[in-house]
């Protein structure tokens, strides 16, 4: 095999993404959610928000994903969702490698080491996505994502049970955005008894991001228990130090974003844990990411007897690289099929601190 594609086999592509994940933060709800892996795509034992069994069912891969709204008390009769892209190295392109192979070595190595953050990138838009539903899921008990032209649409809460014990949207003078006469302090503490009360569960932490935040630095009563306790301003850390010596919580704040392609084609960034929602979780995971194994993880054997090269990372995330003999191209590929799951979900409360758009 020529040393250009060896340098792109799926096995190098994973050493590669190896050494570069040492220095990778992980996502907030990779610590919240614990990862679990599976042959079959149905999802035993999912837990939804009354702790009811509901047995996931898949589609067939070939076929578009319906549009489901609602998921049964009983059972879930959609697919786990599927993500797939890659990209592909051409002719022209490895004329180019071998010629700078032999004229400029430095300019070759440049160019290798853009192919592997184009490799890392799709595998960065796996653990994107798995990001995105972890928080839809935290904060709605809803997942809607669209994967190969596939739309999925998951309802977690069909008998609304969550939304009515676990989801508060503000309204009037209880919006944050009314600086004088809200009350953040006694919101939050109404969250924290209200889990006690129904599920035994102690909240320790808060989570928000840096927008929703601001409005804690700027709520009169929030300043006027700073500066009557201290006699100083309200800063983040004593905003910090007034949650945890009041309600015992600690404050995370989360402001990643990832890029979503819109239907015209453009990208547009995006939070995942958006503005105006604050999420009180208690301590420990709460919920599972659950991966299944890809068709070519499975089909590993035989796509390798044909020249492919199947390795996978980060658990589930699958890449394969393919030498196509006609035209001469390599195609790096990456897939996955995950699907988070939300065992505590009666343990979860959300805020939503602004008006609804």
């Amino acid at each position: 095999m020529d040393e250009i594609f060896e340098l792109l086999s799926a096995k190098n592509l994973e050493t590669v993404w190896d050494e570069t994940v040492v220095n990778r933060i992980p996502y907030a709800g990779e610590k919240l959610f614990g990862t679990s892996k599976q042959y079959d795509l149905t999802l035993s034992m999912f837990k939804g928000s009354k702790g009811l069994p509901v047995a996931l069912k898949p589609s067939t891969f070939d076929a578009k994903a319906t549009l489901r709204p609602r998921i049964g008390v009983s059972k879930l009769e959609t697919e786990i969702p599927f993500f797939r892209e890659a990209f592909k190295l051409t002719e022209k392109d490895r004329r180019q490698l071998v010629a700078f192979r032999a004229s400029s070595p430095e300019l070759f190595n440049s160019i290798i080491e853009n192919i592997y953050n184009d490799s890392n990138n799709l595998v960065e838009g796996a653990l994107a996505v798995n990001e995105q539903m972890r928080w839809s899921l935290l904060t709605d008990m809803a997942i809607t994502v669209s994967s190969n032209e596939a739309d999925y649409d998951y309802d977690f809460d069909p008998d609304n049970s969550w939304h009515t014990n676990n989801f508060v949207q503000l309204a009037g003078t209880s919006l944050w955005t009314d600086l004088v006469n809200s009350n953040p302090l006694e919101d939050l503490q109404e969250g924290i008894d209200s889990i006690a009360n129904r599920t035994g569960e102690t909240i320790t932490k808060v989570y928000m991001n840096k927008v929703t935040f601001a409005l804690l630095r700027q709520n009169k009563n929030i300043k006027d228990a700073i500066t009557v306790n201290n006699n100083s301003f309200a800063t983040v850390s004593k905003i910090r130090e007034l949650l945890m010596s009041e309600l015992g919580v600690t404050v995370e704040l989360y402001d990643k974003q990832f890029q979503k392609t819109q239907d015209n084609g453009t990208l547009v960034s995006e939070k995942y844990l958006k503005d105006g929602f604050v999420v009180l979780l208690p301590d420990g995971q709460i919920g599972t990411t659950v991966f299944a194994y890809t068709p070519e993880e499975i089909d590993a054997a035989a796509l390798e007897n044909k020249g492919a090269d199947v390795a996978v990372v980060e658990t589930g995330v699958t890449l394969t690289s393919i030498i196509h003999e006609h035209p001469v191209t390599s195609e790096i590929i990456c897939s996955e099929l995950c699907l988070p799951t939300l065992e505590k979900a009666d343990s979860v409360y959300v805020l939503k601190v602004t008006q609804t758009d």
